[in-house]
């Protein structure tokens, strides 16, 4: 059976968008030559019992190893669920998450209440990994 993303409420459309319950490691890719900054946006699918159902990387053109490390740290993640009307949804969000060659040690993604910053762009400053939900301009 297909993995339909339909049923995925998009983060624009939640009354509470869904945290993570501890924070993610998401440890550095061991590769021969590391560029110095690596990007990924991904876009989490989470199921209304707050487990990550899907990982998909949006941007097919980076080095597989850095989509893995991010999406095999997200896969047993746990996260409080998406809302919506006082319900819990099945709920997709999207994430960037930052590789910096200079500090190759873990990154982390943070967890519910590391957030800050607006509905729009949550930013963990801390760890330079910032949370967006569906928009037309990060699509």
């Amino acid at each position: 059976m297909a993995f339909d993303e339909s049923d995925y409420v998009s983060a624009e459309l939640l009354s509470t968008r869904p945290q993570a319950v501890d924070t993610v490691d998401i440890p550095y890719p061991e590769v021969d030559t590391p560029p110095l900054l690596v990007r990924l946006v991904l876009t989490l699918f989470i199921d209304e019992q707050g487990r990550v159902a899907r990982v998909r990387a949006e941007d097919a053109g980076l080095p597989a190893a850095w989509a893995r490390a991010a999406a095999s740290a997200f896969d047993p993640a746990r996260f409080t669920p998406g809302r919506r009307d006082g319900h819990a949804v099945k709920a997709r969000i999207r994430i960037e998450v930052s590789f910096d060659a200079r500090s190759t040690s873990v990154v982390q993604a943070p967890s519910a209440g590391q957030f800050s910053g607006s509905h729009e762009e949550q930013v963990d400053r801390a760890r330079g990994l910032t949370s967006f939900p569906d928009r037309p301009d990060h699509q």
